[in-house]
């Protein structure tokens, strides 16, 4: 199966960015609302911040028919991971610690979870004959989402990091929902990586 390029996956996920990155905004509103109503400390728990923001933002693309569901209702992966379907692809969107605003994060192995495995080694989502997997990273600044997030196209890993193996990463801006079609085809990634190799090319 041809695996898009950079530009060819921004060109045709453009009609959902503004919607993933509104849904997303506002799981960190909500989070952030009840831990302050709470006296609640994100340091304490950070996994019950992102699991709220998660759970906002599965609701949100749920009603716009954009998260992936089981039976047309419960969300489907565990902990309200958001699992976007557009257009041919099945795009994990997935928080991403450390780095700064336009710094591209630490991109996350699959780990132990051969469910997560087969998804980085672009076997075809569960339903489908064919997906394009991609994963969208996000990060934020004491709770107001960083602008861009960041597209990445994995190839394959388990649970060690040189396992990662990655075709292209690059940024996605909200401004690229409103570019046109022919620019965004053109559009290179930041990073490119070996066909067949583990190493970086750029």
């Amino acid at each position: 199966m041809h695996m898009s390029t950079f530009g060819e996956a921004v060109s045709s996920l453009q009609p959902i960015i503004k919607s993933v990155f509104t849904s997303m905004e506002r799981g960190l509103v909500t989070a952030a609302d009840q831990h302050a109503k709470a006296k609640f400390l994100r340091i304490d728990d950070p996994w019950y911040y992102l699991h709220t923001v998660r759970r906002v933002a599965c609701q949100e693309l749920r009603d716009m028919g954009l998260q992936a569901t089981l039976d047309g209702s419960r969300f489907a992966l565990p902990l309200s991971g958001v699992l976007v379907i557009f257009g041919g692809y099945v795009v994990r969107v997935l928080h991403a610690e450390g780095g700064a605003t336009g710094v591209e994060p630490t991109i996350p192995i699959p780990g132990k979870s051969e469910a997560k495995q087969a998804f980085w080694a672009q076997q075809p989502f569960d339903g489908m004959l064919n997906s394009r997997n991609l994963l969208l990273l996000w990060q934020d600044n004491a709770g107001t989402l960083i602008d861009p997030m960041f597209l990445v196209s994995p190839r394959g890993g388990n649970h060690r990091r040189d396992s990662l193996t990655l075709r292209w990463s690059g940024k996605l801006y909200r401004r690229m929902a409103d570019m046109r079609a022919a620019d965004l085809n053109e559009l290179e990634p930041d990073y490119t990586y070996e066909q067949f190799g583990e190493e970086e090319a750029g």
